[in-house]
Order: C-alpha cells, then sequence, then structure tokens
C-alpha cells in the first residue's frame, strides 16, 4: 500500500517543476497502475484483515477484475494471474467462513 500511496504523490504532483520529471511511458505506466490500485485494489486492502470475509472478497476482486478487462486488459489479466496463484488457502472449513460474513445475501 505504500508503494501505491506514494505513486498517487507522484502522479498528483508530475507537473510541478522540482518534482523529477517523467517520460511519456513512465507518466503512462504510472497512471495505469494509480487507477488499478485506486479502483481495484484498496478495496480488496481494506476489507482483507476480516478473516469472514475473505472468501467473499476474493470473489468480489475477480469479478472486480473481470470488469476491469474492458478498460486495461493487460493489467487486469497479470492481475487475475497473481490473484490464481494465491487462491491455494482455499478450502472447505474456509469457505464455511463466508457464512459468518455480513456480506453474503441470506
Amino acid at each position: 500500500m505504500a508503494k501505491l500511496i506514494y505513486a498517487i504523490k507522484q502522479y498528483l504532483f508530475r507537473n510541478q517543476k522540482d518534482v523529477k520529471n517523467l517520460t511519456k511511458r513512465e507518466e503512462t505506466q504510472l497512471e495505469k497502475f494509480v487507477k488499478f490500485g485506486a479502483l481495484i485494489y484498496t478495496k480488496a486492502w481494506i476489507a482483507a484483515p476480516l478473516a469472514s470475509e475473505v472468501p467473499f472478497i476474493d470473489l468480489k476482486l475477480w469479478n472486480d477484475l473481470k470488469e476491469y478487462e474492458l478498460f486495461d486488459f493487460e493489467i487486469s489479466n497479470a492481475a487475475k494471474c497473481l490473484l490464481e496463484r494465491n487462491l491455494w488457502y482455499l478450502s472447505d472449513e474456509l469457505v464455511g467462513l463466508a457464512l459468518f460474513s455480513d456480506s453474503t445475501v441470506t
């Protein structure tokens, strides 16, 4: 999260004289990173400490990444690949925790 906050600051102050000048490519990549972080990553990161919410959060994150494909396929696809590698922890017992989530629909 610290890198995201720093990237947001860089992006916001990119046109000031005191700040290091970015190339056009760096500015484009920075903009993509900041948009992804602000729109997708932050929601999942804030809710992550709640253990009963994690299975639901992962499903919501997956759906958000599928929707984000319309805006930036490259970043969405890379994030989905990373998420797939981290879903190994889901088991029958852990998915049962989702029953105690306030987010699930009854």
